[in-house]
This record gives C-alpha cells, structure tokens and sequence, in this order.
C-alpha cells in the first residue's frame, strides 16, 4: 500500500516538473516572439526613415536644376506628408516622371502631338494640378482608340464641344432632376462619326445636335430601367434623339439618334 501511494506521489511530481518545464518553455518562445516583433517592427521603421532620407535628397538634387521651387523645406516637412499621404503635386511629378513620360509618349502616338500637351511637363501640370482637363484627354484619347468619333476631329473641338453641352445643361433642372455633368462618353456621341449635314454613312453613328438634346429632355416620354449593380437610369426619347441620364448623380449617360423612318 505504501508502495503505491510513493509510486503515485512520483509520478504527481513527475507531472508539476513536466508542467514547468513546458510554461517555462512556453514563456521563454513568448519572449522570442515579442523580441522577433520589437526588431522587425524597428527594422521596419528604420527602413522607412532611410528611404523617405533618399527620396528627399533625390528630390531636392532633381528640383535643384529646374526653376520649380522644392516643394518641401525640410526633411520633417516631407515626412509628415508623406505617413499622411496627403502628397503635393509636385512630389507626384517627380515620383512618377518616368512613368508619366512613358504614358505621354504613348497617348501621343496614339492621337498625334497636336492633340497633346506641347511637353511632358505640361502633361504633367494637367495630370496632376487640372483634373478636369485630362479627364477630357483621357476620354478623348479613349474615343479615338474606339474610334467613336471621327478621326479628323481635334481635342481642341472636344474641349469646345463639352464646354456647349455644359453651357446648355449642366446646372439646369430637367423634369425636376438637375444635370451635374456628363460622361466623356456622352460627349462623344454628341460629336458622333459624322453630322447630319454631311452624307450619311452606313455602320458609323451620327451626331446628336444639342438643341435636340434639350427638346427631348423637356418632353415626357421616357423609359427607366435597372441594371444587374441596382443602377437606375431614365432614357428620354423624342424624334429626333434619345438622352440617357443617372436620375440619381444627375450625370448625363448617353445620347444616340434616333433613326427618320422613310417615307411610303
């Protein structure tokens, strides 16, 4: 009976040791892991320190030989603008010139120089200070691509296209919903692959005269449907055009013409 009683008493002492070992153990891999955590973390940190330190030095040798005045006075300065992402112009320039180039180059081989900006710098200037206007490069670089508006027609129409179709919509109130803006994409079917006074020509979209665009949003006769993401849209329809608008953005779609039926 004492026998078993000792055998019982070891092997409970057998188990406390065993339970030591292992929280010791247990407790000594926690200290590894937070001390992995404390050096990764400080690593980290100091990598950061080193390349935002590179940047700035590579920024202010290249703002060095231009007459753009460094964006940045100090090192903090460009930190802190940095970790806020709240980065000017000026570093996005720099940043992404090469890249910016390499885009200037393609869009200029794709829809001539004199629909470009006259240099990287300026394409710049508009990409990152003028939202407006290289949101119209873009879409008008697209419509060429697609060929959804013809060929010989300039991005100096284009902008004068879009500023007539701001002038007679943006801002005015149609069937009670007020127009916003529009998509580039509405300002190449405006514009269309030809006009109405030229010679109509099979497979290519006509252009949608803005005065018809007006008249058939001051009509009552539309449609209103739903796509697969809940988008609601309402499509106006007169004779002449059908003008498709977001009543909700108050963001103008589309227009398309709407074919003459010939006479018996």
């Amino acid at each position: 009976m004492r026998d078993l009683v000792r055998i019982a008493k070891l092997r409970s002492d057998l188990n406390e040791r065993k339970a030591a070992t292992e929280d010791r153990r247990g407790r000594q891999i926690l200290l590894y892991i937070r001390i992995s955590a404390r050096s990764a973390a400080w690593q980290a940190g100091n990598r950061q320190l080193n390349r935002e330190a590179l940047e700035y030095d590579q920024m202010k040798a290249y703002y060095a030989g231009r007459e753009d005045e460094m964006p940045y006075k100090s090192l903090g300065a460009f930190r802190r603008a940095r970790r806020a992402n709240d980065l000017s112009p000026a570093f996005k320039m720099w940043k992404y010139r090469k890249r910016d180039q390499a885009q200037y180059e393609d869009w200029k081989s794709k829809i001539g120089a004199t629909n470009m900006p006259e240099s990287v710098d300026k394409f710049q200037e508009i990409k990152y200070n003028n939202q407006k206007e290289f949101s119209l490069l873009k879409g008008y670089k697209e419509a060429q691509q697609k060929q959804d508006i013809h060929a010989l027609v300039s991005f100096k129409v284009y902008k004068v296209v879009s500023r007539e179709i701001d002038k007679a919509l943006v801002g005015k109130t149609f069937d009670g919903i007020m127009i916003k803006g529009k998509l580039t994409h509405f300002i190449d079917r405006v514009i269309g692959e030809y006009q109405e006074s030229d010679y109509k020509q099979s497979g290519k979209r006509q252009g949608v005269k803005i005065i018809d665009i007006v008249d058939c949003l001051q009509g009552e006769k539309k449609t209103s449907r739903t796509n697969g993401d809940g988008l609601i849209s309402l499509t106006y329809v007169n004779e002449k055009c059908k003008v498709t608008i977001n009543p909700k953005t108050g963001i103008l779609i589309q227009t398309n013409p709407v074919p003459r039926r010939k006479k018996k």
